[in-house]
């Protein structure tokens, strides 16, 4: 159990970061429970807080049925700093290990947003990879994240037969949708993650709507905003058991989808200039008049069929090449 700093013999130790030293517990005004002690015949404690660079990092105590002599306190003082040290060392290497995960799964990510440009499989390259990360039973990414419509679109990757959901799966709300439309404003509107867990959240709308497909017992979502269209939304599901999401982890889930904010800002936006130049195509090669393009040199960028063809070349010939090299 936690024990507030401040509160009954350990918690005051903490607070003052003084040793307290009695061999007459039973007169002792800070022993939580004086009925206990007589009963067990509990005569003396010994408390030391545990200090490292000027850090509380615990506190160390014992009760004995026999008093303390001075070997003992000496003993116990010295193997404070000990135990001091060695905790501070284990939260190092803990800081370390997590700083470690962290830049790892960064990279994940971005490794396999980098891999193409194509929207669905960036989807669910990332999907499968944010399930690795967070070695949970679901992730999803759903669009749209509007509580105005009444249907989305999940990409889902699952792990195991037993919780097992089809990809790419058009989901529809139900028809009473109001409560659904609330949490969806919610995570909108959250600039962190939102957590939800059934022990909490019981009759939550969204975790009944989803519970309708799994058996969610804890979930973790968080909105995606690039900068067109509208949001997205990334969810990861705990069906196997009730998950208590960390602040690392919900940190990471944060960071993970402002990645996912600027890869899909960037596959919208090659698309529609892809789109773009197409419609340019289409009508430069269905004008009957002949058109091309120069540079600043008079060297060809483009032209149309109508034009290449009264050079007798193809288009793609054309181009790099300047008028001396068909009017020499």
């Amino acid at each position: 159990s936690r024990i507030p700093v401040g509160k009954f013999k350990i918690g005051r130790i903490a607070f003052e970061r003084q040793a307290h030293l009695t061999n007459s517990v039973n007169g002792d005004p800070y022993i939580s429970d004086p009925e206990w002690a007589r009963r067990e015949k509990i005569v003396s404690f010994a408390g030391y807080p545990l200090v490292t660079s000027d850090r509380l990092v615990g506190v160390v105590a014992m009760f004995s049925r026999k008093p303390l002599n001075d070997f003992v306190i000496r003993a116990l003082a010295s193997a404070s700093d000990i135990i001091a040290l060695g905790i501070d060392r284990k939260h190092a290497e803990q800081i370390r290990l997590t700083n470690l995960h962290y830049f790892e799964s960064m990279n994940k990510i971005s490794t396999v947003i980098n891999q193409t440009m194509d929207i669905t499989l960036m989807v669910k390259n990332v999907v499968d990879a944010i399930r690795t990360v967070f070695t949970c039973d679901h992730v999803f990414i759903s669009y749209p994240c509007d509580p105005t419509v009444r249907s989305m679109v999940l990409q889902f990757e699952s792990e195991g037969n037993e919780y097992h959901i089809s990809h790419n799966e058009l989901v529809k709300f139900p028809e009473a949708m109001e409560n659904v439309q609330k949490d969806i404003q919610i995570l909108l509107n959250s600039k962190e993650p939102v957590m939800f867990n059934m022990t909490e959240n019981v009759g939550n709308a969204y975790i009944e709507f989803l519970k309708g497909m799994l058996s969610v017992r804890s979930l973790m979502i968080t909105a995606v905003h690039p900068r067109i269209g509208k949001p997205w939304m990334v969810g990861l599901l705990q069906c196997s058991h009730v998950r208590e999401w960390t602040s690392d982890e919900q940190r990471l889930c944060k960071d993970i989808s402002n990645k996912i904010s600027d890869a899909l800002t960037n596959i919208l936006l090659y698309r529609d200039l892809q789109l773009s130049e197409d419609k340019y195509r289409t009508l430069l090669e269905n004008l009957p008049q002949q058109i091309f393009y120069k540079d600043k040199n008079s060297v060809y960028v483009s032209c149309n069929e109508n034009y290449a063809r009264d050079l007798k070349v193809t288009p793609d010939e054309i181009v790099g090449k300047t008028d001396y090299d068909f009017f020499p």
